[in-house]
């Protein structure tokens, strides 16, 4: 974007730009008890459920009938469906408070329970975002679990053939854990924004899914790094005692909604107001941001010359519109 002076906010930027995080990151601290509370209760409410869902599946497993395997892979199903979807209600309610923060309007944790209104929605893009990351992780799956199998009957033989077949295969290993993850991180930053589409703009599962796409078509590098930098955060809020953890988790996600709004050039207000320091001294806008007019601000800088008693300019007398008129001569 350029200088931007002190105080000067800016409009959509319809790019991206990694100022989305600096944003987002004050737009959480703003508020930071709120979204941390709903962080907290949200992940609370996904251990309960995963917890739960644990122990029902454990009498059944002890089962060994047909109809008992059956039910735990049922259970399994459900359990995955609910993780799924409690994890996109938790990202969708973060982005619904980001929503109002981004808007200038108050924060609270009400807000992001609104989320559940889009479970179905959420639900979908969650599960649409997992079946696409499958060819990723596959990939990373095979070419990490064959060189492994063979370094393990090889490496019972002994001897320095089965050393250089080990050493191969480790790096095949780590080559194959490399693709795998790139495609993976390609996969999941082409369609991180469509939750974001879901609750900003109320699109459908598939319609989100497609709008991600397109958003991110200019952009898919730094997407990858974008997921990476986020990632490194929660992991390092996470190393550090879980709590950082619970801000962390909300900076990302709000900063991804303000990433949301500036590509798909939405304009929210409140963090998007088009105001400058300069209309408010000099009583002019800046040209070329656009955006809705402001007040016409007062001069704060009157003249040292004038008075309470110096009339307004619609009190003075007229004033004369040529040259003072030439004496007759000789008077």
């Amino acid at each position: 974007m350029g200088y931007v002076a002190p105080g000067m906010t800016t409009p959509p930027r319809g790019r991206f730009d990694w100022n989305a995080f600096t944003e987002g990151f004050d737009l959480t601290a703003k508020s930071w008890t709120h979204f941390v509370a709903f962080a907290l209760v949200a992940l609370v409410v996904q251990f309960a459920v995963s917890m739960g869902l644990q122990v029902m599946s454990v009498p059944l497993s002890l089962n060994s009938s047909s109809a008992a395997i059956g039910a735990v892979m049922g259970v399994s199903i459900i359990a995955w469906l609910l993780q799924i979807g409690l994890n996109s209600v938790m990202y969708g309610g973060v982005l619904q408070m980001g929503y109002f923060a981004m808007s200038g309007e108050p924060v609270e944790i009400g807000q992001g329970f609104r989320a559940f209104n889009k479970f179905g929605q959420l639900l979908g893009v969650g599960v649409l975002t997992a079946l696409a990351s499958v060819p990723g992780v596959a990939i990373f799956a095979v070419m990490v679990m064959v060189p492994a199998a063979g370094m393990a009957a090889v490496g019972s033989q002994g001897g320095d053939a089965a050393s250089a077949a080990i050493g191969g295969a480790v790096a095949g290993m780590l080559c194959g854990g490399l693709i795998g993850g790139i495609v993976t991180l390609y996969i999941v930053g082409r369609l991180w924004l469509a939750p974001a589409a879901v609750i900003f703009e109320n699109y459908g599962p598939l319609d989100a899914i497609k709008r991600s796409w397109d958003l991110t078509s200019r952009c898919q590098g730094q997407m990858m790094l974008w997921l990476l930098a986020s990632g490194l955060l929660m992991v390092l809020g996470y190393l550090l005692c879980c709590l950082p953890y619970l801000f962390a988790l909300p900076v990302t996600l709000v900063a991804t909604g303000v990433l949301y709004r500036d590509l798909a050039g939405l304009y929210l207000g409140g963090s998007q107001t088009f105001e400058t320091p300069y209309p408010r001294q000099y009583g002019a806008a800046m040209p070329g941001y656009g955006g809705p007019p402001v007040e016409t601000p007062q001069n704060p800088f009157p003249s040292p010359f004038e008075s309470p008693s110096t009339p307004p300019p619609g009190d003075e007398p007229p004033r004369p519109s040529g040259p003072p008129p030439v004496p007759p001569p000789g008077s």
